[in-house]
Parts: C-alpha cells; sequence; structure tokens
C-alpha cells in the first residue's frame, strides 16, 4: 500500500505554488486573473501582466512630471536624493517583485542577446543616477544623442528640428556658471539618451520584467555609494514618506521605461528631459525665467507639432 501511494505521488505533475489547485483550467475557479497556458520555461508571456494604461501624450509628459514630483519630495523633507532613491527602490522592487512572481512574469528577457543588452542599459542607468547626483545633470547631451540615434537610422526631423534647438540653447543657457567642469553635467544625459534608444529596441518587452532587473542592481550595489553623499537618521516622518513614495516610485519607472519603449526616441527624450529641468530649476533671475521659457515654448512646439498637427504627423 505505501509503495503504490509513493507511486502515485511520482506520477502527479508539480505545481506551482502561486498558481493554486487547477492550472490544467484556463481560468482556475477563485482565481482573479485569467491563466494562459505555462510556457516551456515555466513562465507566462507578457501579455497577462497589468497594463500601463498611459498613451500618446500623457505617456510623453506625465514621466518627467512624476520624476521630478519625486526630486522636490526627497528636498522638501530634507532627505537626501541617494538615501531616498535607495530606500523607495528598495520598496518599489519588493512590489514589482511581487508582480513578476503574481503573474509568472520572466525575471530576464528570453533573447539572450536582448537581456545581455537591457543588462548594459542598467548598468548605464545606475552610472546616470550616480553621476546626476555628483555633478548634476544637463539633459541637452540626451536630447542630442537621442537625434544623432534617429537621423542616422534615416528618420527626418522635419519642422521638429526647429524645437529641438530652441530647447538645447535655453537649456544650456540656463546653467551658467560656466566651466569645464560644467561638462560632466552632460554625462548623466548621453548615458540616459543611450538608455532611450536600447530600451526602444526592447519596445515588446516587458516594463516589469526591466525594472526588475535595474531596481535588482540599485539594491545590491547603491550602498556601496553611500559616501558620496552625507546619509541621515530618518524620522518617523522621514520614513512614511520614502515608504509610501515607493509605490509612486515604481509608478514612475514603469511609465519611465513604458515612454521609452513606444515614443520616437527624440520625442521622449526632449520632452522628459525639458519638464525636469523646468520643474526642478531654481528661478532667481528675470533672465533665468527667461531662459526657461525659452525651453517652455520650444516643448510646447514640439509637443503640438507630434500630438495635434495632423498635417505634421501624416
Amino acid at each position: 500500500m505505501k509503495q503504490d501511494l509513493e507511486m502515485s505521488d511520482m506520477k502527479t505533475p508539480l505545481r506551482s505554488p502561486l498558481l493554486k489547485d487547477n492550472i490544467d483550467s484556463p481560468n482556475p475557479a477563485g482565481s482573479p486573473i485569467p491563466m494562459p497556458d505555462l510556457n516551456e520555461d515555466g513562465y507566462f508571456d507578457s501579455n497577462n501582466e497589468p497594463a500601463v494604461p498611459f498613451k500618446k501624450l500623457a505617456l510623453a509628459v506625465l514621466p518627467g512630471l512624476l520624476v521630478a514630483g519625486n526630486i522636490r519630495l526627497a528636498e522638501t523633507f530634507s532627505i537626501p536624493s541617494l538615501q531616498y532613491l535607495f530606500v523607495t527602490v528598495l520598496f518599489s522592487f519588493l512590489i514589482n517583485y511581487y508582480i513578476v512572481r503574481r503573474y509568472q512574469l520572466y525575471p530576464y528577457l528570453k533573447e539572450d542577446k536582448y537581456d545581455r543588452l537591457l543588462k548594459v542599459m542598467c548598468v548605464l542607468a545606475f552610472f546616470s543616477f550616480l553621476t546626476s547626483i555628483q555633478w548634476g545633470w544637463n539633459g541637452s547631451g540626451g536630447i542630442l544623442v537621442a537625434i544623432i540615434w534617429e537621423v542616422t537610422r534615416g528618420h527626418r526631423m522635419g519642422s521638429l528640428a526647429y524645437g529641438y534647438i530652441v530647447i538645447v540653447i535655453g537649456s544650456v543657457l540656463l546653467e551658467g556658471n560656466y566651466s569645464y567642469t560644467k561638462l560632466l553635467e552632460f554625462i548623466p544625459g548621453v548615458l540616459l539618451g543611450l538608455i532611450n534608444s536600447a530600451l526602444f529596441t526592447l519596445g515588446e518587452s516587458s516594463p516589469y520584467t526591466i525594472y526588475h532587473e535595474f531596481s535588482l542592481l540599485c539594491c545590491i550595489f547603491l550602498p556601496v555609494f553611500f559616501p558620496i553623499q552625507s546619509m541621515i537618521k530618518p524620522d518617523i516622518r522621514q520614513w512614511g514618506v520614502m515608504l509610501a513614495a515607493s509605490l509612486l516610485v515604481e509608478f514612475t519607472f514603469l511609465l519611465v521605461i513604458k515612454m521609452m519603449q513606444k515614443e520616437r526616441v527624440s520625442i521622449s527624450m526632449t520632452c522628459f528631459c525639458s519638464i525636469v529641468l523646468l520643474l526642478t530649476t531654481t528661478y532667481m533671475t528675470t533672465l533665468s525665467i527667461l531662459e526657461g521659457a525659452l525651453v517652455l515654448v520650444g516643448l510646447a512646439f514640439i509637443l503640438y507639432k507630434e500630438y495635434f498637427n495632423q498635417e505634421e504627423q501624416q
């Protein structure tokens, strides 16, 4: 009798505990989501993941607004940016990991060449954050990289080129105090432009998988670089802000990734960099206000041409 039971157990197929009881059914009883068949690797395809709902204009504008909001939130509550980034990314990694496990998504890209490309982009994004914290940043470098990337692939800029030129001029003028060390501020933007162009080629990949790899890298290596900023001992209020902001950071990164995947590289970089620049700059003089207005005019022109001018789209 005991041998019969053991043989019966050996014939029973292994099942993931996340899939409850009835994995053979396309929609198991009590399951809140449709459950397609597992593929040969034991994962579901990315079309089973929660959708990122925003498209077109909203997808071009919201990521920059959210990133600027996170920067201002850390400043308002006197939290060092590196410390804010680490805590929020750590908890958002756990949230994202739950989604990856809950929906049985791939924690990596299925094709090796694309997964290697993603890992390189994660490293570049990591150093883009570090260099922007250490030296500051100017998004003009990223805009120029995006324009060069599109032109070398035969894409025509058309009248959009005027908007790009106005934004680059305005962002450079906003810098002031020009010195050779200011050139270091272009490094984060250039890295961001390279990341954007790479993510555009990964347009069909799951943003949850992409963020999983990036956030894991940050959780492991960010503490190594804590000495570049003075850390604080957060009080209850600051801990509460960082924990609550973890959801915001998760949403922010997913939107940024989706924007870079779906929008034209030059459009996404220009909108993102312009919005972050406008909302994080301190306007101390009338001249700086005029320079900011120059960037705003260029941004409005590009948004109009790309999303509202039907003749341009044709």
